[in-house]
């Protein structure tokens, strides 16, 4: 269901009328379900997609502003488990 919700996140960007330009990008945390990572870890390696990690604090938790700030133009999904 994880890599399933990616690729139709990504699928949906392609088209969805508004394609964004470049590279497809991604948000996740460092801390991410393995079946998340992995799944982005090989789309990445690929070249079909970009991906920010955002660190979790000394608590487990991603500062909200430091996953707004890692949006840019072309992200197309923010996935945060």
């Amino acid at each position: 269901a994880d890599n399933m919700a990616i690729h139709l996140a990504l699928h949906s960007a392609t088209n969805s009328g508004n394609e964004t330009k470049g590279r497809k990008h991604i948000v996740t945390s460092n801390v991410e379900h393995p079946a998340v990572a992995e799944c982005l870890k090989a789309l990445e390696a690929r070249g079909e997609i970009d991906v920010t990690y955002v660190p979790v604090n000394t608590e487990g938790s991603v500062s909200a502003s430091d996953m707004i700030n890692a949006i840019t133009p072309q992200t197309v999904l923010i996935t945060l488990m």
